[in-house]
């Protein structure tokens, strides 16, 4: 009796199983929670094991970056994994050089932009461009950005914006002036007022100013870079983001540099020289050794490597040549100084910028050594003084007659017999306009003090 209900029940059983499901698979259409527990398992294991690998095997981690994106396609709708595999998908392959998978993968990130947050939307990108400018590859770099604006045009503009300033930075990298002029003039549209004047509750103006001067300067096209220039005084905001300023003083102190004008390119470098040090950008100590070079152009008293912002480069060796150079010019000390020049240690000249301007630099420091070497004669010999600074009598005869002209020294030129003559009253011409423009200023000062205590 026992037998018989045992077997009468598994046979129960069976048929219980067999009409829930048909032809004796299980539970049928009801859904497996353990299995799709596996499944979310088996991909949230796979993405932490590729972010592992990233580093020491790139190629393995792309595979298995790849397969969480397979896997979660197959579950269903749900991105919580493929959005950010197919971010590092687009970085590994910049770096393992398959472009065009490249390409692909960040089109499809691109398109899931509006199943996650902004937060992830921007982080996204930003490291996905980051990558690609670290590349080094323009025409890559170009191709990203281009795709990524031209999703976010209509979506995010002000995301829009930001890319946008930085593909600008990219054109102005590999000189693409035309598609760069392009692009500032896309960016100012939805900034501009019907009354040509920037609306900047919309956006950041100066920061497309700030790339427009960047560009004039890259172009030497001085006439449009200070009417930009002109436009960013007109502007409130951003004044106070050193990083924005840095730049814009820059060009502002390259522009006068190119005009000559020394002792407002030595102010506006000195000021992008503090911007950049305030945001930490090593920029700072190449902008300082403009300001040092600008200084002795404008015949500066001051030494600006002395100053309290300059301090923490004391030490710097390059620094510490600039300075020697510096003293050596307010000395005159002219074998010191082309000692300097020609050291190989001495590398500011190698500097584009500099070397532009290594030939006022030379003859600046010439002038000034040529005062003090005549300032003890009344008669001199045109070749000693050739002799004394190393150039040429046709060098020398320039340089006499601009001191001449600029009323720097009062002689006259005997070419016949090779000799300067200087009258003894106006050899210290120089000296007695900053004494009588000194006198001036005291008496300014004593007037304002004056007025101030009569108040």
């Amino acid at each position: 009796l026992v037998k018989l209900r045992k077997e009468m029940s598994s046979d129960e059983e069976m048929q219980y199983e067999y009409e829930e499901g048909e032809d004796g698979d299980g539970w049928g259409e009801i859904p497996d929670q353990d299995e799709e527990d596996e499944t979310v398992r088996e991909i949230n294991n796979c993405y932490h094991l590729a972010e592992d690998a990233k580093s020491s095997n790139p190629k393995e981690a792309l595979d298995m970056f790849q397969n969480v994106v397979d896997m979660e396609a197959q579950a269903g709708d749900e991105i919580n994994w493929s959005f950010k595999a197919l971010e590092s998908i687009v970085i590994i392959c910049g770096k393992l050089d398959m472009e065009d998978r490249m390409i692909t993968s960040n089109r499809k990130l691109l398109k899931m932009l509006n199943k996650v947050g902004r937060n992830d939307q921007h982080e996204a990108i930003d490291n996905i461009l980051e990558s690609v400018q670290q590349l080094k590859n323009t025409s890559l770099a170009t191709k990203i950005y281009e795709q990524t604006m031209d999703t976010l045009k209509e979506t995010n503009q002000k995301l829009w914006q930001n890319i946008s300033l930085k593909l600008g930075k990219v054109y102005l990298e590999e000189g693409n002036f035309k598609a760069l002029e392009a692009l500032i003039d896309e960016m100012k549209v939805p900034l501009l007022q019907p009354d040509g004047k920037f609306d900047e509750g919309k956006g950041s103006p100066l920061e497309i100013l700030a790339l427009e001067i960047q560009m004039y300067g890259a172009q030497k096209n001085n006439k449009k870079l200070r009417k930009t220039y002109n436009q960013t005084k007109l502007l409130k905001g951003g004044i106070s983001d050193p990083r924005i300023m840095a730049v814009i003083r820059e060009s502002g102190g390259k522009m006068y540099m190119g005009e000559g004008n020394w002792a407002e390119a030595q102010t506006e470098l000195f000021e992008s020289f503090k911007n950049f040090q305030e945001v930490g950008n090593p920029r700072a100590k190449t902008i300082l050794k403009y300001v040092a070079l600008a200084s002795i152009l404008c015949h500066s008293v001051i030494n600006p490597l002395h100053s309290t912002e300059a301090k923490v480069y004391e030490n710097d060796p390059e620094i510490i040549l600039m300075n020697n150079l510096r003293t050596s010019y307010e000395g005159g000390d002219i074998k010191q100084i082309m000692s300097i020049i020609e050291s190989k240690s001495f590398t500011i000249f190698n500097d584009p910028t500099v070397k532009m301007y290594l030939g006022d630099l030379l003859r600046n420091i010439r002038l000034k050594i040529l005062v003090e070497k005549i300032r003890p004669y009344q008669t001199v010999s045109l070749k000693f003084l050739a002799q004394e600074l190393k150039i040429a009598e046709e060098e020398l005869f320039s340089l006499l007659v601009e001191l001449i002209l600029d009323e720097r020294i009062d002689g006259k030129i005997d070419q016949i017999n090779g000799f300067l003559e200087v009258k003894k009253e106006g050899k210290d011409i120089l000296s007695n306009k900053k004494h009588m423009a000194l006198e001036r200023l005291a008496t300014a000062l004593v007037e304002i003090n004056s007025e101030l205590i009569t108040k």
